[in-house]
């Protein structure tokens, strides 16, 4: 579609338009970054995290379950 809208613009059809594509990430870049999420939560950090919070949360009055 943006491709269709460039040509529609250049051919005099549209004078702007907008478009989202550049704030969305490209497959291969969303991929990436889930890649390096998986990679940095490591099952020793997840089993850290969820102690904490259960620890903290029931500092606070929140039950554990």
């Amino acid at each position: 579609m943006l491709q269709q809208l460039e040509e529609a613009q250049q051919k005099g059809w549209l004078q702007k338009y907008s478009s989202f594509s550049r704030f969305i990430p490209s497959q291969k870049q969303q991929e990436e970054k889930i890649a390096r999420w998986n990679n940095y939560w490591t099952k020793e950090k997840k089993e850290t995290l969820l102690t904490t919070l259960k620890r903290e949360a029931t500092k606070v009055g929140f039950n554990a379950n």
